[in-house]
């Protein structure tokens, strides 16, 4: 008896936990099936390939990545020959899922307070406790769009307010939340946007980087313990300090004024970047921060029309040039690198641009890098994702060749299932054929893209060519009108019917003569450098090509004007260094100021030397907002945060 009810205890245990939290109204089917693909060249890292691999996955896991390894027992078996398997691609920077927040109706009258309730912070800007998970949906034509681009997993967030809240980390694939979402509540999210906010608070840029500095002090004051009051939004300010910290600038200038903020209070951001950021290389690499970056390069300006060329300025042509060697200037200063799809108006043009960018000097390894195992490492989810490796998510695109050069997505397995992106041609019809003694057809170009061409008594027409399973049709165009034909592939002979532009039909056949044959791609001896300009301080009109320096300058025999109880001086000399005024008098000796460094001298006998005009009350300079007026008393700004360097 005891064996039986332990038998039944066994049998309830192992009931118990292969449920899911979901039950099933009826017979359950946890078959899970396993695929193998072989003969395939298995991209498991940017670091590591394989040639003539194999890839076992059952289920949503993979289980071998490897050239040696045994197909197990009943695997559905994909030929991949001639085909790339490449980890699917993850982005850090969407929307995905999450509603637009609401556009709040507009009012005549000023909004001070926050309406928000339920004990949080004081400005509705501030929202810290909004947690993306709460509202995510799956959106299958969003969804679409990012898996045709190679993405497989996306870091997803609502883009409202300066302190957003928690993101959450979920595949691309159908079917539950629960399946698909693998953090809840995976990152936080901060911005120098206000969002829907209504309240006047904060009205600049200066009044939002003083917000975030006081929410900083605030939340460290409220995590010392005080009990005098309740603060669901610091509350969740603190809690989402053990998550990965993104936050979303403008241009480059914003980096530094959030590392200001990042250094006062050690945080570890990641920069969501704009695509500016070779601008300010140098100051970059000294933030040490992480970067998210869009590949959002303008499109060439249209200069037909002289009077609109007139209106580009140089500053949009110098970023239309340079912005494609961002990705590269990045890495080649050894900056840990992301990329996005945020920002471009349409997915299908990413890998474009990521092609753009290795023209412009970015290796392919890093391009690869850049949207899988650098993401996967930001999230934390390296573990998980980012490579085919043994235990990771069925997770891997597949494409017709190399993913950077011209090749084709056929499909994006997501969790071990797959999406069809590029249905590749079962028959080839390219090749050489003979229709008479004199007519002949020659179709080329690629299985994804053919090209044609129909000899008719000496005569060429371009042939326009469509597939539909397997039958192809040809449609050409004569001095007598359009010719239409629809053949089918029958050994070596094309037949079929035409219908010419009488709409008489006529039989028509080509027997192949000759087998097309794709030729190799050539190495380049000498592979073309990427022609672009210099980066100029700042990237615009009357930019230096070289930042200026501080030199070791003596003026001598000036009227120097001290402003000085000595007043004025004549046949004087002023020395400077690194800046500064070192020694002013007579016959200055430079050896005596610095007796290892040269100073170049330059004589202005006749001319006067002032120091420099101050004005005492100057609005230049200043980006996104001159004042904030927002509050009876707004002493906490400082317009050195929001100081423009390159406002000439």
């Amino acid at each position: 008896m005891k064996s039986v009810i332990t038998l039944l205890l066994l049998l309830f245990t192992q009931f118990v936990f292969s449920q899911i939290t979901f039950p099933i109204n009826g017979v359950a089917n946890s078959y899970e099936s396993t695929h193998a693909f072989i003969n395939s060249t298995l991209i498991i890292s940017p670091q590591q390939s394989i040639q003539n691999g194999t890839l076992i996955i059952r289920g949503d896991e993979i289980l071998r990545a490897d050239a040696d390894t045994i197909i197990p027992e009943g695997a559905i078996i994909h030929d991949m020959m001639g085909k790339y398997i490449y980890p699917s691609f993850i982005d850090l920077n969407s929307n995905y899922g999450i509603e637009e927040p609401k556009k709040i109706k507009w009012k005549p009258s000023p909004q001070y307070k926050s309406n928000t309730k339920s004990g949080a912070g004081w400005n509705e800007a501030i929202k810290p406790e909004f947690n993306a998970n709460s509202v995510f949906a799956y959106d299958e034509n969003e969804a679409k769009s990012f898996r045709s681009a190679g993405f497989g997993v996306v870091l997803t967030h609502q883009n409202n307010g300066i302190a957003r809240g928690s993101g959450l980390l979920v595949t691309l694939a159908e079917g539950t939340e629960n399946k698909s979402i693998l953090k809840g509540k995976a990152s936080a999210h901060y911005s120098l946007s206000k969002g829907t906010s209504r309240q006047k608070y904060p009205s600049s840029l200066m009044g939002t980087l003083a917000l975030l500095h006081q929410s900083n002090l605030d939340a460290e004051w409220y995590n010392q313990g005080q009990n005098k009051e309740y603060n669901r939004s610091l509350e969740a300010w603190n809690e989402l300090k053990e998550y990965p910290q993104f936050f979303e600038v403008k241009d480059k200038l914003d980096i530094f004024r959030i590392h200001k903020i990042a250094d006062e209070f050690e945080i570890d951001y990641y920069i969501l970047g704009n695509g500016d950021e070779y601008q300010r290389i140098s100051e970059l690499v000294k933030t040490n921060f992480p970067m998210v970056i869009p590949l959002n390069f303008p499109d060439a300006y249209d200069v037909s029309n002289p009077q609109a060329a007139d209106m580009v300025s140089l500053k949009k042509m110098k970023h239309w040039e340079l912005a494609p060697t961002n990705p590269a200037i990045l890495f080649d200063n050894d900056i840990f690198v992301a990329f996005t799809s945020s920002k471009l108006n349409k997915k299908s043009h990413f890998l474009d641009k990521v092609k753009t960018a290795i023209k412009h000097g970015l290796s392919e390894s890093d391009a690869l890098s850049a949207l899988t195992i650098n993401p996967a490492e930001m999230i934390e989810m390296s573990h998980r994702i980012g490579t085919l490796e043994k235990g990771k998510l069925a997770n891997f695109i597949i494409s017709s060749g190399p993913i950077f050069e011209d090749a084709k997505l056929i499909s994006n397995w997501i969790q071990g299932k797959e999406y069809a992106i590029n249905t590749p041609k079962s028959i080839d019809f390219r090749g050489n054929y003979l229709s008479s003694e004199k007519d002949s057809l020659k179709i080329s170009g690629s299985l994804e893209k053919y090209s044609a061409k129909l000899c008719i008594d000496t005569l060429d027409f371009k042939v326009k060519l469509t597939q539909e399973g397997p039958h192809l049709n040809l449609q050409y165009e004569t001095d007598e009108g359009v010719y239409r034909i629809n053949v089918l592939k029958k050994k070596q002979t094309l037949v079929g019917t035409g219908v010419n532009p009488k709409g008489q039909t006529f039989d028509w056949s080509a027997r192949l003569i000759e087998v097309f044959e794709e030729l190799d791609k050539a190495e380049e001896e000498n592979p073309h450098d990427p022609d672009y300009g210099e980066i100029w301080f700042p990237n615009m009109a009357y930019g230096w090509e070289q930042q200026p320096t501080q030199d070791n300058i003596i003026f001598r025999n000036a009227t120097v004007w001290t402003n000085e109880n000595v007043g004025t001086i004549d046949q004087a000399d002023v020395a400077i260094s690194r800046g500064k005024i070192v020694k002013v008098g007579v016959d200055i000796i430079a050896e005596e100021i610095f007796k290892k460094e040269r100073f170049q001298e330059i004589d202005i006998k006749g001319m006067h030397l002032t120091s420099g005009i101050i004005d005492e009350h100057s609005h230049i300079a200043i980006s996104r907002g001159v004042n904030e007026g927002s509050q009876a008393s707004s002493a906490e700004v400082s317009i050195a945060n929001v100081i423009n360097s390159d406002d000439i």
